[in-house]
């Protein structure tokens, strides 16, 4: 229900100089790599996991960054959810 989707958040940040992936976790059992495992998942299915998939996005926080680029990473994001409020 939100008003924009992860690539027009993704394309936000990158415009303004700040790397993001998508994250490629999420439900591990979507993977190409387990086509072939047998699956015991309730019928219910692994919704978070889906939808972490779905929507996930990696930013970048680590042990290099300084107040001042945790500064501009939070007033980039702010930025953007005021564009799409």
């Amino acid at each position: 229900g939100t008003k924009f989707s992860r690539k027009e958040f993704q394309i936000f940040m990158e415009k303004n100089n700040i790397q993001t992936r998508v994250v490629f976790t999420g439900n591990v059992l979507r993977q190409p790599m387990c086509a072939n495992i047998s699956r015991r998942v309730t019928a219910e299915g692994l919704k978070n996991s889906d939808l972490i998939m779905e929507r996930g996005v990696l930013l970048p926080v680590h042990h290099g960054m300084n107040e001042e680029m945790f500064d501009k990473l939070h007033a980039t994001i702010e930025s953007f959810l005021e564009i799409c409020a």
